[in-house]
């Protein structure tokens, strides 16, 4: 998480995140748990899956977003006339 945010919580309110931010959640995890191993385990998902992710081989999976209690949602940013 970027130093100006609190951790994420279900009592806090809806917030935009990016993919760095989930990273940052993660390794969060890591340091409470202690080791990869054991946060992977917690999580629900793959050591290695973990592993990638921090290592930034791979971006985050829908199973790590909701680990973290994180949602996606597809954002217009401009209209098409075409579409």
């Amino acid at each position: 998480m970027s130093s100006s945010s609190a951790p994420v919580c279900a009592a806090d309110p809806p917030r935009l995140v990016t993919e760095n931010d989930v990273v940052d959640m993660l390794r969060d995890v890591v340091t409470r748990d202690g080791t990869q191993r054991a946060a992977a385990a917690r999580l629900g998902f793959s050591h290695c899956l973990l592993s990638s992710v921090l290592g930034g081989r791979r971006a985050p999976t829908a199973q790590v977003y909701r680990a973290v209690g994180v949602g996606r949602l597809l954002v217009l940013t401009r209209e098409c006339s075409d579409a």
